[in-house]
């Protein structure tokens, strides 16, 4: 027969070995990017990264009245934080592009450092302004050097305004 006290203890040990829950995609906070408070604009997915095969690119540009930094977040399909690149400050008017490596066809791309192979995973982007717009595409080089390119299943902005 199981008492309340009983109960309780085994729902407290149950909470001490499962550790804790790891915030994810939606429910993590923004970043902080270059010392002001961010806000999540847009989330996208599935991400790929394969070294050497596959990579993942995002652009974005800042259509703000000033420069404004931004962050890109990948996530795995387990929703488990995997990597962060951050941009310097971006001009109004200027683009930024990050990739999930600094392979081909992808120079001056901000690189996350560290980051892991992905599979079916999912990112977002946070600025410090939702006056952004971005695109994101899979990029494939094929075994005899060919690359070929196709957009993101899902790009959505989920910041309006400012």
């Amino acid at each position: 027969m199981t008492t309340p006290w009983s109960a309780a203890l085994l729902a407290a040990l149950g909470l001490l070995l499962g550790g804790r829950a790891q915030a994810g995609l939606l429910d993590s906070p923004p970043l902080s990017i270059a010392g002001e408070a961010g806000k999540v604009v847009y989330r996208m997915g599935p991400i790929y990264y394969e070294p050497g095969h596959v990579d993942t690119i995002v652009s974005c540009s800042n259509f703000a009245d000033g420069p404004t930094a931004m962050a890109l977040e990948i996530f795995d399909e387990n929703d488990v934080l995997r990597a962060t690149a951050y941009s310097a400050q971006i001009s109004a008017g200027e683009s930024v592009t990050f990739a999930t490596s600094s392979g081909p066809d992808i120079a001056g791309a901000v690189v996350p450092a560290g980051m892991p192979t992905v599979e079916h995973g999912k990112a977002r982007v946070s600025a410090t302004t939702a006056r952004i717009a971005c695109a994101a595409k899979t990029q494939v080089v094929g075994s005899d050097g060919n690359v070929k390119e196709r957009p993101l299943e899902l790009v959505k902005k989920v910041a309006l305004g400012d």
